[in-house]
């Protein structure tokens, strides 16, 4: 076999190797979430659901209209250095800033418009979702580079086990629409804490 039959095969074997850690991530926070939605679907009214909803929706699209997608950026230098991961930190740390902001300075309007002052309430705990994923480890850009996916996996699913736990245990004590809104911003938060475990990164502006 000759020098690039080998590097071929070996990089074969890595993007095989990377799919199917991604692939099981997937399943595994999918799995997951169903799992706690039938749960919670035993304890919490269906309105419960529908308020959460129309208030993660809004934040949603918000942080979709503003994505930068860092990492992928990241994975396309020759080499990434320290600045780079600076860098995209920093970008990613503004943009959450200013989607907080928007949602934060929106939340009573878009009460009002939809006739119900919990919508406030949870859009001025929800703003800490964008800043939540924004905070995310930049070296995790490192490893994806040499399609090493194992750490993203560990990063995700432990955010989802971390999310399981407090939501059981915010549904036990609230028994509220809470519960849901909370449980959803403990898991990135989680998941933000393993990236710098699993890829150390000290944030600098």
């Amino acid at each position: 076999m000759t020098i690039a039959q080998e590097r071929s095969a070996t990089l074969s074997t890595r993007v095989a190797l990377g799919t199917i850690w991604v692939g099981a991530a997937k399943v595994l926070v999918r799995g997951a979430d169903l799992a706690v939605l039938l749960i919670l679907s035993r304890i919490l009214a269906p309105a419960d659901f529908g308020l959460v909803a129309i208030a993660v929706s809004f934040v949603t699209v918000l942080d979709a209209l503003t994505a930068l997608p860092m990492s992928a950026a990241l994975v396309r230098l020759a080499v990434i250095e320290r600045g780079h991961c600076d860098t995209a930190f920093t970008l990613s740390l503004a943009r959450a800033g200013v989607v907080a902001a928007m949602v934060v300075a929106a939340a009573e309007s878009f009460a009002r418009l939809y006739g119900d002052e919990r919508l406030a309430g949870l859009l001025f705990v929800l703003w800490l979702l964008p800043v939540a994923r924004g905070l995310r480890s930049p070296r995790l850009a490192v490893y994806a580079k040499a399609m090493d996916f194992r750490r993203n996996f560990i990063v995700d699913v432990a955010g989802k086990l971390a999310a399981i736990v407090l939501t059981l245990g915010f549904v036990a004590w609230l028994r509220s629409y809470w519960a849901i809104a909370l449980s959803l911003v403990s898991a990135p938060f989680a998941a933000a804490a393993v990236s710098y475990v699993l890829a150390p990164y000290r944030p600098r502006l």
